[in-house]
Order: C-alpha cells, then sequence, then structure tokens
C-alpha cells in the first residue's frame, strides 16, 4: 500500500543522518507528491528534478547538487544522472515499471544504471515493489539480494470466470454470464466498477466459436481482419494479404466470426445498455478525470485512477489479452501487473475479476491464493529449461529502412558479423509491428549465457544503424 511504502522511505531517509539520496519514481506525479511530503520535513535539502522542469529549473537544481552536499533527490529516469558527491544510497520505486527504460536512442535502463552506480560506490541499492520481478527472486535465492515483505493482509481477492462461447452474455458479449451478475449487482448498490482491456478502439478479432482459436497473421502474429468483401484476412501492420477459406487454422471448424473487442467499443456497448449510468474511459496520456461516474472502462493506465476512487469491482475482460502475447515473459507482466492494482485499490473488500478460457492457469492460482511461490517456482523453473533470462542474457538489434536496397544491406551486414562471431541466434524476423511509420522494420535476437565483448555489439550497431537493447522490456 502506498501509505506504508511512504512510511518505509521516510524511516530509511531518516536513519542516513548524513549524505545524499537519491529517490527515483516512475511518473512526474508520483515524484512531485513525495517532494511535498520530504520539503515538509526537510525543507531545503530536497531537491526535484525531471524532464518537465524548465532549462533554467534544471541547471539551478543541477548545479545546486554539483557544490552542496545532504541533499534528497526526487526524479524521474533521467534523475539517475544527477550529481552527488556524497551519494549514501539510491532508492527505486516500482522498479518493474517500464517506464525507467528509455526508449529514444541513447537508450538506457535508470534501474540498470543504479545499480551500476550502487556498486562503484559501495552503498545500498534499494527497490520498492509490490511483487518482485523473475530476477530479483532468483538473486534473492542466490543470496545476492536481502527481501523484506511488508503487509500483505487486506488486499482485494482475485477471482477467475470461465469465458467460452457457451458462457458468454448473448446481450453484452464480452462478458460472461457470472461476470455479469456481480457487474450489476455492484452498480445496484452504488459500487464503482472498473473495467480493465488491453486493446483499444474498436478491434475485430476472427475467433473460433469450437475451439476459440484466434485467427493471426503468420507473419507478424497480430489479429487479422476480413475484408470488406469477405473473401480475404488482413494484416492491418505488415498488410500481408490471404485468402479467407471460412475454416478454422486449427481445427478445422466452419464456425468461426468477427468478434468486436476494444475499449472504445466497450464504452460504446455499456452506454447503450446502462444510458442512465456515468460512463468513462481512461487511456494512456491522461492523467485526471471530470465528475463523477459509475464505471470506468480503459487500458493498464486505468491503474491510475484506481487510489484515488473507491473501486468494489476490477473486471479484467480477457486474460489471454495479456498472456497470449509472442513474449517470454507475458505472464510475469501480467502477474506483476495484477499484484500492483491490487496494491492501488484502497477498498480491501473489492473484487477482481479475471475471465479467462483457461481458469487452471499457475499463474491465477497464485494471484487468488496470494502466494507468489506458486508462480516464480514455476516460471524459474520454465525459463532455466529453455535458457531465458535471468539465466541468459537477450540483446535485441533492431534495424529500419525505407529503401529496401538500403535494408537488405544492412540485413547482410549484421548476418555476416552475427555469423563470423559465432553468436547464438535466437531469431530473426519482423518486429512487432514489422512497419513503423512507413519505415520497415527487423529484428535480431541474441542469447549469450556466458560474458561477451559489448563494444563489438556497439561497433556493428554503430556501422548499420541498429538500436541496442539488453533484456528487452518486449522482444
Amino acid at each position: 500500500k502506498d501509505e506504508e511504502r511512504k512510511e518505509v522511505y521516510g524511516d530509511i531517509v531518516k536513519l542516513l543522518q548524513s549524505g545524499s539520496v537519491l529517490l527515483l519514481f516512475p511518473e512526474v506525479s508520483i515524484a512531485e507528491e513525495y517532494h511535498k511530503m520530504f520539503s515538509d520535513a526537510y525543507g531545503e535539502r530536497v531537491v526535484l528534478f525531471h524532464s518537465e522542469l524548465t532549462t533554467t529549473e534544471k541547471i539551478n537544481a543541477w548545479f545546486n547538487m554539483m557544490l552542496g552536499t545532504n541533499f534528497i533527490i526526487l526524479g524521474t529516469r533521467i534523475s539517475i544522472f544527477c550529481p552527488a558527491p556524497d551519494l549514501r544510497t539510491i532508492i527505486l520505486d516500482k522498479g518493474n515499471d517500464p517506464s525507467y527504460r528509455e526508449q529514444r536512442s541513447p537508450k538506457y535502463n535508470a534501474s540498470e544504471i543504479a545499480e551500476l552506480r550502487c556498486k562503484s560506490h559501495d552503498i545500498p541499492f534499494i527497490i520498492g515493489e509490490t511483487a518482485l520481478s523473475v530476477g530479483a527472486r532468483l538473486d534473492i535465492l542466490d543470496g545476492k539480494a536481502t527481501y523484506e515483505a511488508y503487509n500483505k493482509e487486506n488486499l482485494p481477492s482475485v477471482h477467475t470466470i470461465f469465458m467460452n462461447q457457451k458462457t458468454t452474455d448473448k446481450r453484452i458479449s464480452f462478458f460472461a454470464w457470472d461476470t455479469l451478475s456481480m457487474f450489476e449487482e455492484t452498480l445496484l448498490k452504488d459500487g464503482k466498477v472498473a473495467v480493465l482491456h488491453n486493446r483499444k478502439g474498436s478491434s475485430k478479432i476472427l475467433k473460433c466459436e469450437k475451439c476459440e482459436h484466434g485467427v493471426t497473421c503468420n507473419t507478424c502474429n497480430y489479429g487479422m481482419v476480413l475484408s470488406d468483401d469477405g473473401k480475404d484476412l488482413l494484416c492491418r501492420f505488415c498488410k500481408t494479404a490471404v485468402p479467407f477459406n471460412k475454416k478454422c487454422p486449427s481445427c478445422g471448424s466452419k464456425k468461426i466470426g468477427e468478434r468486436v473487442y476494444g475499449i472504445e467499443k466497450i464504452h460504446k456497448v455499456l452506454k447503450e445498455f446502462y444510458p442512465d449510468l456515468g460512463i468513462i474511459k481512461f487511456m494512456g496520456g491522461m492523467t485526471d478525470i471530470a465528475g463523477n461516474f459509475n464505471i470506468a472502462v480503459g487500458t493498464s493506465a486505468i491503474k491510475k485512477i484506481l487510489k484515488i476512487n473507491k473501486f468494489s469491482l476490477l473486471i479484467i475482460i480477457s486474460g489471454e489479452s495479456f498472456l497470449n502475447i509472442p513474449d517470454y515473459n507475458s505472464e510475469e507482466k501480467f502477474f506483476i501487473m495484477t499484484n500492483e492494482m491490487r496494491g492501488l485499490i484502497n477498498n480491501p473488500d473489492c473484487k477482481i475479476l479475471i475471465q479467462t478460457r483457461s481458469p487452471n492457469l499457475e499463474v491465477y492460482k497464485a494471484l487468488i491464493e496470494n502466494n507468489s511461490d506458486i508462480f516464480y517456482e514455476r516460471e524459474l523453473s520454465i525459463r532455466k529449461q529453455l535458457l531465458y533470462p535471468p539465466y541468459s542474457e537477450m540483446i535485441k538489434l533492431e534495424i529500419k529502412g525505407v529503401k529496401k536496397s538500403a535494408f537488405e544491406r544492412k540485413k547482410e551486414t549484421l548476418e555476416s558479423f552475427i555469423k563470423e562471431k559465432g553468436y547464438e541466434l535466437f531469431y530473426s524476423g519482423p518486429s512487432f509491428p514489422p512497419v513503423k511509420k512507413g519505415q520497415g522494420m527487423w529484428k535480431y535476437l541474441l542469447r549469450f549465457k556466458e560474458s561477451f565483448d559489448r563494444k563489438e555489439i556497439k561497433r556493428i550497431a554503430y556501422e548499420t544503424g541498429a538500436t541496442v537493447e539488453s533484456n528487452p522490456e518486449q522482444i
């Protein structure tokens, strides 16, 4: 819970009677919230540093830190570079948050830099997390890190709702009967409901009514849609078009059709069925909501409003929309996201419903029983067998280009380099999406089980204009 987190960070700062401490936060709004809290107690010792400050404010803060000592520095990922000659510790809040990774060149991971900085100064590196990453769990098991658990009581309960063609409500097709029953019961009791989905817009997904298989593109694995005349399957990302033979590619059933999902569609349908209720949309880029509401529909960005509104029910429309992604750490991300939302919800009586076709998955069992060991033991076992991180290091090299000839030359150069060095090529193929802003995208995933020459990787990346990322957030 946030209050416990603030108390712990406050106690750590209080223990450091001399020297500077650096606290990193995933969002400016959180850094500003802590800035007020610490300023009330420590006055001018507190320095706020983030990208939204004016140039003059940044320069003044930077020189103050360079010339002074004994500061409490608060900021977002950019503040990891702040000078602090007398640095005593670094605290990383919500260390699994993807916002700590800079996506523009030069790319960097503030979490990794914080760890390196602490090692070079021989000072503690403290990470505040609702749920540990798989890598952090392994470090604890190997004795490389210590772990202290705080109160896990009074958290919202998690439940799975089995969802298939037979259990789906005929009127509101994105709800199972049991979900709709709890949804309406909550509203009748004047409770607030949050509806979470992993797709924006009004995505049309082709699915088999018999086996629930979704029709995806063979090139980029994105869901395909029907052409206007119904004769072809189209991929809006890589522009692949193939004839539609009106059969499920998995089981051969002819019972295959379009299902329309997405935040826009869900919002529209709910407004049609419940015109007298306040229904809002909340997606990435939004920071606040206006007016009273009964139902909030949104992406994972909805977590920003969970702690400032008392929700009685949170519905995750489809567990598969988070888990059925071609990424080795999709279950980890879902586990961490769900636990983070449990910690943010300020109503212990709130229920979290996860609609799914596979309710017996270990990740769901771990959440329902509030037993993280179930998840970590299985995930670590699988990754060890398959040699996925943290048992190896993945390097992603990604190139882009408009002209086919230049694009092919870059590919040839990289492929020759990888072959010459004898690196293990884990994957070579189109990126996801394969076309971005009119440019073709291609990626190479290299897997290293032991140390390697990073300078060589940097050199070839510079020659080909490739971007490089270690253990990428998304492969």
